[in-house]
């Protein structure tokens, strides 16, 4: 797996088929879904499976999907599934710039930066 290359899915491009600038995006999905190459994100991707079932393979390991589940898949890992008709699922992305915007705000808030220095 690591020596071939894989396609990125890049939050931007999400952006723009919502024309929004917004850093949080928000799909509900209630279809069967199949995607066999593994792609790779460029931001966060939460999916809470709210009823259905298939299989979620996140950097080659496969998962069930169950009711009342959430995969989360990190930037740089790579997926592809084979989701059951009748899944209804959500998912959130989350850009990297607002994850790397909290963890600034979080450590000056909580005064991380002076204990660690």
């Amino acid at each position: 797996m690591k020596n071939k290359n894989y396609d990125i899915e890049h939050f931007e491009y999400f952006q723009e088929l919502r024309a929004t600038k917004e850093e949080i995006l928000y799909f509900k999905t209630e279809r069967q879904m199949f995607r066999n190459e593994p792609i790779g994100l460029d931001f966060f991707s939460f999916l809470l499976f709210e009823r259905g079932g298939g299989t979620h393979t996140i950097d080659g390991v496969a998962y069930e999907i169950n009711d009342k589940q959430l995969h989360i898949v990190f930037p740089g890992q790579l997926h592809h599934w084979d989701i059951w008709a009748g899944t209804k699922s959500h998912t959130v992305f989350v850009s990297g710039r607002l994850f790397k915007h909290l963890r600034i705000s979080l450590f000056i808030r909580l005064n991380i930066v002076k204990r660690i220095l």
